[in-house]
């Protein structure tokens, strides 16, 4: 390997690692969530929620033993029973999960977001204005399908004279 291509690596490897520096920090968390029913020391998962959501560790200790406990969400484990769970039996547990799922939601979204201006402001169309491009974005990034049936059904022709 040249020493350019290993600078590079290197440099690649520290950006890459300050980045996802708070990712290390969720991890045990993250493995939690997604198998809850494995065997897991429930003092460190609870010590966990309670440093980094700041909640009451006896509390969160005692949603983790009701959750491995409760038959009915273990026949719903293979699909996504966090759909299942009771707001009132298990707040910190569906919280925190809404809490840590939202990070990977909005990372994707501002990664398409980019992709998307990218591909809008290119170098054929250098003359956008920033309203422009906005509009652009708005329209890109938007979940709205319209129904260019019905749109066109509504129109009326013109017969020419």
């Amino acid at each position: 390997m040249s020493m350019n291509l290993l600078w590079y690596y290197r440099k690649i490897m520290n950006e890459f690692n300050n980045r996802f520096s708070d990712f290390k920090k969720i991890t045990i968390l993250c493995s939690f969530f997604v198998s809850p029913f494995m065997d897991v020391d429930i003092e460190n998962i609870s010590e966990e929620f309670s440093k980094i959501f700041d909640v009451d560790r006896r509390k969160s200790q005692i949603e983790i033993i009701n959750l491995k406990n409760d038959i009915t969400l273990k026949l719903h484990s293979n699909v996504n029973m966090w759909k299942f769970m009771s707001q009132e039996k298990y707040p910190i547990l569906i919280d925190s999960y809404q809490r840590i799922l939202s990070c990977f939601g909005s990372t994707y979204l501002s990664e398409t977001s980019f992709s998307s201006m990218k591909m809008i402001k290119s170098q054929y169309r250098t003359r956008l204005t920033d309203d422009h491009l906005g509009d652009c974005m708005r329209i890109a990034i938007s979940l709205y399908e319209p129904e260019f049936e019905i749109i066109a059904s509504e129109l009326q022709c013109q017969k020419s004279h």
